[in-house]
């Protein structure tokens, strides 16, 4: 992997000119938006709008607010959505039940509301859905499953996975049941194949910057709450960036980043390597495979909130857990980090690491290398700007990996490094 000039200040400046122009939506709070930007404060603040007696004042509002975007959307009959008699629509026309018939005052919205599999099941585990709305009076008999996504996406098998079981407990007992895919801009669900057309025609896609945004603006003069206020303008602040049109921009710098931080990662791998040598596939050079064992390959893939997975595989398969590089905002302990995984690396991808692995010490100044000062700017602007960064790499439609490599999940993550 030969070491060639980067123009990346071409990709970053039309960035860093189109962020610039956004206006101040919510406040420029670091400590805020540590605190805020991640899926279980999005889902904490829409189980509190739910709660009919939360502290929001908007009463049963945004509950039925809620019910309503969700069967609007089901009934829309250009989405293809299923319509059987236990969902809920939107009108008179088709089948499924209407949202003005719910008396929402006594309904109760949950997190990590827990269902366990049925008595006949032998092995397996149950599962914890993100929020519930249910109003399990006779009278009204509901219950919405939400499974809610920031800047990330569905594992496989987990929405089918909560749909199976939600059927299997409830279906005897609540007449009304209903499936939210609820992420950052309204994106489909990742299902495999096989389960694509079960999945994407029960649980509806709503997103945060268009229907919860929407009502929350709808509500607006409904209350004086600080907080609910505050989320509407974190929600507009999210459309805005969205709205700059600076994707292609953004694809290059995602790119660009997984390319530099791949790129000295091999070169730290080299250094440490005493037998044989480290080399990049020619169609894909975020994967890397070792003289010495040509069926193995190393893997990297890019997140949007720019953590980096790193995983040996074989055939395909993995041979260890991921490891999972998050840069804080110092670029320098990014490149500590590079270093210590590479070293940590080599007792996962051997058998016999002490083979492969010399005795070279680390690195007194950590950006020593010539590779590593030229890209010292481009960390530098990402660390920066991380919070705007996740949000313009979740709008990119590739998916997080560089081609050829899979589609990352959550699944079998080792965080043994985690800033």
């Amino acid at each position: 992997m030969e070491f060639q000039e980067s123009p990346y200040s071409e990709i970053i400046e039309p960035i860093r000119e189109s962020l610039s122009r956004i206006s101040p939506e919510v406040e420029q709070d670091e400590l805020f938006f540590r605190r805020c930007l991640n899926e279980s404060w999005f889902m904490d603040t829409l189980c509190w709008l739910l709660d009919s007696r939360g502290s929001h004042g908007l009463g049963v509002s945004f509950a039925e607010g809620f019910l309503a975007a969700i069967a609007r959307e089901r009934s829309d009959v250009s989405k293809n959505y299923a319509r059987r008699s236990s969902l809920l629509k939107w009108g008179k026309k088709g089948k499924g039940i209407a949202t003005s018939g719910f008396r929402l005052g006594n309904a109760s919205a949950v997190r990590e509301f827990y269902i366990p599999f049925g008595k006949l099941r032998s092995v397996g585990r149950g599962k914890f859905c993100d929020l519930v709305l249910f109003d399990f009076d006779s009278s009204d008999s509901l219950l919405v499953v939400v499974e809610g996504k920031l800047f990330s996406s569905n594992r496989p098998d987990q929405l089918q996975d909560y749909r199976t079981l939600t059927e299997e407990r409830f279906k005897r007992w609540v007449k009304t049941r209903d499936y939210v895919y609820l992420s950052l801009y309204g994106v489909q669900p990742q299902v495999p194949d096989r389960e694509k057309s079960m999945v994407k025609r029960n649980w509806i896609a709503l997103s945060w910057t268009g229907h919860i945004y929407d009502l929350l603006t709808e509500l607006q003069a409904g209350t004086k709450n600080v907080e609910a206020k505050r989320f509407s303008e974190l929600i507009l602040w999210l459309r805005r960036i969205k709205e700059i049109g600076v994707e292609r921009d953004s694809e290059k710098l995602f790119n660009k980043l997984l390319s530099a931080a791949s790129e000295c990662f091999f070169e730290e791998l080299n250094r440490l390597c005493a037998k044989g040598q480290w080399k990049s596939r020619k169609r894909c050079p975020h994967i890397l495979t070792h003289s010495s064992v040509p069926t193995r390959s190393l893997h990297f893939e890019l997140q949007p909130n720019l953590s980096l997975y790193i995983q040996s595989r074989q055939h395909g398969r993995p041979l260890s857990e991921k490891i999972v590089v998050r840069p804080g905002g110092n670029v320098s302990q990014l490149y500590n980090l590079l270093d210590i995984v590479a070293r940590d690396t080599y007792y996962r991808h051997f058998d016999r690491p002490e083979l492969y692995l010399n005795n070279r010490r680390r690195l007194r100044r950590a950006d020593r290398s010539v590779k590593k000062k030229h890209y010292r700017p481009l960390f530098e602007f990402a660390v920066r700007n991380r919070f705007e960064l996740q949000v313009l790499f979740s709008c990119l439609k590739a998916d997080w990996a560089a081609p050829g490599c899979s589609t990352p999940d959550r699944q079998g993550l080792l965080p043994i490094i985690h800033l």
